[in-house]
């Protein structure tokens, strides 16, 4: 009877065991998920960003137009948006609460990502922050968050502060 017991309780040990090398197993391969879908988050948010950043400053800046003062850009921040200037997706502002759905090929299946895009004028003084409300500057400020439709709570959010540059003579 004894050596029944210490079988028994050698047999609930080894369970123990593997039930815990099982669980760091498990830990493990969910943190390398995650990783490789915040990779690819950071790429997807990246990808749009540069895709905004290519685009023109303002409508005047598209049309070749030299800008002598803050009050000559076309766009207001109330204007901000899609089709606020009836034109395409051809200069910054025309990406404001933009949102796009992409997908990511893994192995046989894929991966959802919506991707949001928001842009401001930012500050003069420090253009990686925002402008008083009302002001237009020399600067935009694009903000690209990108989520997961598998995992929600993942989330990346990237800006960039782009310039009129030569086109405000202001």
């Amino acid at each position: 009877m004894p050596q029944t017991m210490l079988a028994i309780l050698a047999m609930m040990i080894f369970s123990l065991f593997a039930v815990n090398q099982q669980e760091r197993v498990y830990i493990a391969q969910n943190a390398m998920i995650r990783q490789a879908v915040t990779v690819m988050l950071n790429s997807a948010a990246v990808e749009r960003l540069e895709e905004i950043s290519a685009k023109g400053y303002d409508q005047a800046t598209v049309d070749d137009e030299t800008i002598s003062s803050s009050a000559e850009l076309s766009s207001s921040t109330s204007g901000f948006g899609p089709g606020t200037d009836h034109t395409a997706e051809d200069d910054l502002d025309d990406f404001h609460t933009a949102t796009d759905t992409l997908y990511r090929a893994v192995g046989t299946d894929s991966l959802g990502f919506v991707v949001v895009s928001e842009v401001a004028y930012a500050s003069e003084a420090n253009p990686a922050e925002l402008a008083a409300a009302g002001t237009k500057t020399k600067y935009k400020l694009v903000t690209v968050t990108a989520r997961s439709l598998t995992m929600p709570e993942l989330e990346v959010t990237i800006s960039r502060s782009c310039s009129c540059g030569s086109a405000c003579q202001w």
